[in-house]
């Protein structure tokens, strides 16, 4: 979250819209806040960097130095830098040995400024390195469970077309034994765009479909034409009443 934090205030600094008469720019509410911000305090309509009791930022023509307050009250470091007192306990370390910070050291910061008007943006090294550290935890956990689902997902799909395979090889020789043949035809182009490939080499829509015969039909084998059972036995239960009738 603070990692967040820390790109959107980089994102906000990099929209900046007013400009300095060095071309230097600042947001539009540092305009006439009692900050001077720009290197030759051209944002104050009230102050100049003569009247400013902090002066103006040390690097002329540049933006990168801090503002300075021009009303506000000081924090006095101990080599006699002067600070304002919005910046201190702010995770920063303002002062040559951090003593405005109550929670830094210059140890614990990785640094302390060289000179006064600057300075080491320890909160920022937090962001740096402790959050994106859990970014990167979080990232990846999630990027393993996204290994392990796809692991699963691709077993299933390795499952299913095994036996897809398998069933439309049987299918096939089936048809090839009883004659009927095989073709391509609706079943086979499901199979294949949904199951497997080799539905293209094993086909498994009938190219002869056998008839439905009619129940008691005669069934033709060969040249020889046989009764079904049922009209066999109507035809002995006829002889059977004409002998008892000659009888």
């Amino acid at each position: 979250m603070k990692l967040l934090l820390a790109l959107s205030a980089l994102s906000a600094e990099l929209a900046a819209s007013y400009s300095c008469n060095s071309a230097c720019e600042i947001y539009d509410n540092e305009v006439d806040d009692g900050y001077c911000d720009c290197p030759d305090c051209s944002d104050e309509s009230e102050w100049s960097c003569s009247s400013c009791g902090t002066g103006c930022p040390d690097y002329p023509g540049s933006c990168e130095d801090r503002s300075r307050n021009c009303a506000g009250s000081l924090f006095v470091c101990d080599d006699g830098c002067q600070v304002d007192n919005v910046f201190v306990d702010d995770g920063d370390c303002d002062c040559g040995n951090c003593e405005d910070e109550s929670s830094w050291t210059c140890s614990s910061c990785g640094g302390c400024p060289e000179s006064c008007g600057e300075a080491s943006f320890c909160s920022f090294s937090e962001y740096s390195y402790s959050d994106y550290s859990d970014l990167v935890s979080a990232v990846n956990s999630t990027m393993q469970m996204m290994m392990i689902i796809q692991i699963v997902v691709f077993l299933i799909r390795a499952g299913i077309f095994a036996y897809a395979t398998y069933w439309c090889w049987k299918k096939n020789k089936q048809l090839q034994e009883s004659g009927q043949g095989a073709t391509c035809g609706g079943v086979t182009c499901m199979c294949c765009f949904c199951c497997t490939i080799f539905a293209i080499c094993f086909t498994v829509d009938p190219a002869n479909p056998m008839p439905r015969q009619a129940v008691g039909a005669p069934v033709v084998v060969g040249a020889t034409v046989q009764a079904q059972p049922v009209q066999a036995q109507v035809v002995q239960a006829q002889v059977v009443k004409d002998d008892s009738n000659t009888a």
